[in-house]
């Protein structure tokens, strides 16, 4: 299970998707979030900020969350990325698989399911 001090990053371009998971995560105790709202942003904000964990998505304007994916793994094979995204098609899974993922989680997450989802997902971390 991940620190609950540790630095968690979302990186979507849905301001709704990044509220619900943060009001997510904040609920399970973990309160020191950094929010990207696309994937250059979230690749930047990875190299500043060095998180502990990791959520993306794969379908954004711009650069794809597997585009973004590959990018951060050239810098770092091990920090958690887990895929969360309502794209789950077994060959966008498998790319992002091959590319170095924890988990997928699919969209859209409520306020009633999404915490089980999320701490079975950090639990697996």
């Amino acid at each position: 299970m991940l620190n609950n001090d540790a630095e968690i990053l979302i990186i979507d371009d849905s301001k709704v998707a990044r509220m619900v998971l943060k009001r997510i995560l904040n609920g399970l105790g973990y309160n020191n979030i950094i929010e990207a709202v696309d994937g250059p942003d979230g690749i930047t904000r990875y190299a500043e900020e060095e998180p502990s964990l990791i959520f993306l998505d794969i379908v954004m304007p711009g650069m794809t969350g597997d585009e973004v994916l590959a990018n951060i793994r050239a810098l770092d094979e091990k920090t958690p990325v887990v895929i969360l995204s309502s794209a789950s098609s077994e060959v966008q899974i498998g790319i992002c698989q091959q590319i170095g993922i924890s988990d997928f989680i699919k969209k859209p997450l409520t306020l009633d399911a999404g915490p089980g989802k999320i701490k079975s997902t950090l639990d697996k971390i």
